[in-house]
């Protein structure tokens, strides 16, 4: 589900969590990871920051992308950590359907 946050941001929420926020233009995109991959992430890839408001000490990141970006490994990262942060923010029984979905 697609609900505008604040500033014209989107937040897309499971069961009323918000599990990732991204800017109209898609140039960032906010999202929670496990506390030790939000900092293993930080200290490594000079795009992702902490997000603000003291939200970075819950592993939550902020992430600089360039939807022009060409890299497939890249944007199947990406696609992990939106993985991630639905995972670690869903509730239990729809996180399993990921991973065992029905026909």
């Amino acid at each position: 589900m697609d609900i505008e946050a604040w500033g014209g941001e989107s937040a897309f929420k499971v069961r009323k969590k918000v599990f990732l926020y991204a800017t109209p233009s898609g140039t960032t995109i906010c999202l929670k990871l496990p506390l030790s991959e939000a900092q293993a992430l930080v200290a490594g890839d000079e795009s992702v920051t902490p997000m603000k408001f003291n939200l970075g000490k819950h592993g939550w990141i902020e992430a600089q992308l360039r939807p022009d970006e060409q890299d497939e490994a890249r944007w199947r990262e990406v696609a992990e950590w939106i993985r991630t942060s639905y995972s670690l923010v869903g509730p239990k029984s729809l996180v399993k359907l990921m991973d065992n979905p029905t026909d």
